[in-house]
């Protein structure tokens, strides 16, 4: 549903009605749990890279130039080339596409 801005007083009606269809609510929740959890797994990342807590560099990723919505594009190109049935969580995925691409900058 588009919000089309016609007056003050058509505009918080249309703002209701999309704001209370479900499918919006739904796709609205989606991408705040989405974002919530890659936040937290580059808060974790960059945590690991300071003190350098995996040697492996498994877990090594240096993201404070990345914006959340370079890495949520990333996500959605990347899960659309993901076969149908593969197994492990899309972000440990997503992961390991972007791990080589930004490594923890020697100290």
């Amino acid at each position: 549903m588009k919000e089309v801005e016609v007056s003050c007083t058509n505009n918080v009606k249309l703002k209701i009605i999309k704001e209370n269809n479900p499918e919006f609510l739904k796709k609205q929740y989606q991408h705040a749990v989405c974002e919530a959890y890659i936040r937290g797994y580059l808060d974790v990342a960059n945590h690991n890279c300071d003190f350098d807590l995996y040697p492996d560099n498994l877990h090594k990723l240096n993201t404070r130039q990345i914006s959340i919505k370079q890495v949520t594009k990333a996500w959605e190109i990347y899960y659309q080339q993901l076969p149908d049935g593969t197994e492990g969580n899309i972000i440990d995925h997503l992961w390991r596409a972007l791990n080589p691409h930004w490594p923890c900058e020697s100290q």
